[in-house]
């Protein structure tokens, strides 16, 4: 049907959109017998009308690309692998993770579908505690197909026996066809991608890696330059530890890639020097914890996360380890023999030790008081052992940034006084005093509002808090303030005197009405930022009382209470935020700062001279 000149044009096409080099004289005779069943159906005269044809409308334009490619797929296909895959992956996955996985150039979805089988099976088993697989094709009519999960039901004799109970059948107008159970279905996607161009990051600007990539048989396509390019784009999406499984007939250079090879077409990621803590510049942790379980469950999370790990079994261990090495982090264990966690952390403080600590404890009631007083007296954040399972990635993102501030602060002369002042404004008594704070927070509330003025208008505070300790920690602030806790309900009237904190899973907010104009507004709305209570809805609330108030971001990860605190300062507030060098994580003052929200950035010290200053109505000048 076609000349010789319009072959090659195919061939040059199929390079040039799907990347695969064209070898072979099977494979042209295919792609060629495809263009002109396209070319067939839209009832073009030559190839030269039909590829302007394909070029201006769009669902024809993927109809050639899928005809520019070749699909060669079935169920289980060298389904060994599946195995082989997730006994090496597991060795670095943390079985309360969720198994994410990709299957790189899908096609119509049978690979995606038979790893979903074989890993609800490990799912059921309790082997693991869920997986997402992902599939990406170029071909977009693929894809489609793959997204409807609608195959004949005579493919049913290449799925194992042991998987078809999770196959539903049809009958009526479906008979004849089988798909997949809703459990299967709810854990697999697709997306059109080309292997060579990396996918677009999340919201958070970073790429979420997988703990396994297949990309089976697909690199005989592609050249040298080819095969470069993929490989490079699927080693950029693998995490640390994580496993790249290729098909039998296929093998790349494993050092150039710098991956390692595992035999039978599978490659690990190393954690390199820099992840494994090797490189001289890595954040390097001590775990302290008398029990071997959790010794290993952290050392196995902080060594995925890329921190050097190291671990002992005591306070007296830890001691001695300490005056040898240096360390940018500690994991403490609370109740370990011969000396609890809190002594020995409060005996080192004293001896001059600043290296920040995380508690590692359950999230109990009972346990609050232990908890708090060692985050009163030296600590910096806590850990709850169920986050050990459930968050883990959550929790390597949070003792990364607590490491990396401490790295940053220790390489730079601590700030003095107010870094940075914008405009002026008039010491005036406010009739709010509004305060956010987080990771760190625990410490740096109680630091600036250590003994407050009797007759200081309301406080309120939100800090991210787990709600069993939320209780205990209010009691603690409102002593140390030397303020009443007011109570938390609805419609309380707030009084001079009085500090307000959630205490417990809801948003605390202030509207109009009360003995000083202002009561107490409580709202089990969703969670913002992931997090109930929001700063973020406290400052809001603020701005929608009109109200004169005075509005402090203090510690902590993330984006929480900037906008907030950048509505306040439009609405004439006064807005303050804690510098970096005095943080434990300067994430949501950075924020704020960016968003030109503050008025004054400076150290507690400062920031409390100010609040006292406008508390006795001081005219000096910002």
């Amino acid at each position: 049907m076609f000349s010789r000149d319009e072959e090659e044009i195919i061939y040059k096409l199929a390079e040039q959109l799907t990347g695969s080099t064209q070898k072979g004289s099977s494979r042209k005779t295919v792609l060629v017998q495809n263009v002109a069943r396209r070319v067939q159906t839209v009832g073009s005269k030559s190839l030269a009308a039909y590829l302007d044809y394909a070029a201006r409308h769009r669902g024809e334009y993927a109809q050639l690309i899928s005809a520019l490619t070749i699909h060669f797929t079935s169920w289980f296909r060298e389904a060994e692998h599946f195995e082989l895959v997730f006994r090496e992956a597991m060795v670095t996955h943390d079985a309360g993770e969720i198994l994410r996985v990709l299957c790189a150039a899908c096609s119509t979805g049978e690979e995606v579908y038979s790893l979903a089988l074989f890993l609800e099976a490990k799912r059921q088993s309790h082997l693991i505690r869920d997986y997402e697989i992902f599939g990406t094709d170029i071909d977009g009519v693929s894809v489609a197909t793959a997204e409807k999960a609608i195959y004949p039901a005579a493919r049913i004799a290449e799925i194992p026996l042991m998987y078809r109970p999770y196959l539903l059948t049809g009958s009526g107008k479906t008979e004849g066809l089988f798909t997949l159970d809703r459990e299967i279905r709810q854990r697999t996607h697709f997306k059109q991608g080309d292997l060579r161009v990396l996918p677009a990051p999340g919201a958070d600007g970073q790429l979420k890696p997988y703990t396994a990539i297949l990309c089976r048989n697909v690199l005989i396509y592609f050249d040298a330059k080819g095969v470069q390019a993929v490989v490079k784009t699927l080693v950029q999406q693998l995490r640390p530890g994580g496993i790249l499984c290729l098909g039998h007939s296929e093998t790349v250079d494993a050092a150039a890639f710098k991956l390692e090879a595992k035999g039978r077409s599978l490659y690990k990621r190393p954690f390199s020097a820099e992840q494994s803590g090797d490189g001289p510049n890595m954040a390097r942790v001590l775990v302290v914890d008398d029990s071997a379980v959790i010794r290993k469950v952290m050392v196995s999370l902080l060594t995925r996360a890329g921190f050097a790990t190291e671990s002992v079994d005591s306070a007296a261990s830890a001691t001695r380890t300490l005056k040898e090495k240096t360390f940018d982090l500690i994991t403490l264990d609370l109740n370990m023999p011969e000396q609890d966690g809190a002594s020995w952390l409060r005996m080192q403080r004293s001896t001059g030790m600043r290296i920040p600590v995380v508690i590692v404890s359950d999230a109990a009631v009972s346990a609050a008081e232990e908890v708090l007083g060692a985050l009163t007296s030296g600590a910096q954040d806590y850990i709850e052992k169920r986050e050990l399972n459930e968050s883990p990635q959550k929790l390597g993102d949070r003792l990364k940034a607590i490491a990396g501030q401490h790295i940053k602060n220790r390489s730079q002369p601590r700030s003095k006084g107010a870094q940075v002042k914008k405009g002026e404004w008039k010491k005036t008594r406010p009739d709010l005093i509004l305060v956010g704070a987080s990771t760190g927070g625990t410490e740096a509330l109680i630091e600036l509002l250590r003994m407050m003025p009797l007759n200081c208008p309301p406080v309120l505070v939100v800090q991210h808090i787990t709600p069993a300790f939320s209780l205990a920690y209010a009691q603690r602030l409102a002593q140390a303030a030397g303020l009443k806790l007011g109570k938390s309900t609805q419609d309380t009237p707030l009084e001079t005197g009085h500090l307000y904190m959630a205490q417990g899973d809801y948003h605390i907010g202030v509207k109009k009405g009360g003995i000083t104009g202002w009561r107490l507004d409580l709202s089990y709305g969703p969670a913002e930022h992931s997090v109930r209570p929001a700063i973020d809805y406290l400052f809001r609330s603020g701005v929608q009382t009109k109200g004169k108030s005075i509005a402090v971001l203090l510690t902590g990860m993330g984006k929480d209470g900037a906008l907030g605190l950048r509505d306040l300062k439009n609405s004439g507030c006064l807005t303050m935020a804690q510098d970096e060098s005095s943080c434990v994580v300067y994430g949501m003052p950075r924020e704020a700062a960016d968003l030109d929200a503050v008025q004054l950035i400076g150290d507690l010290k400062t920031l409390r001279q100010e609040i006292d200053q406008c508390l006795s109505g001081t005219q000096a000048a910002a």
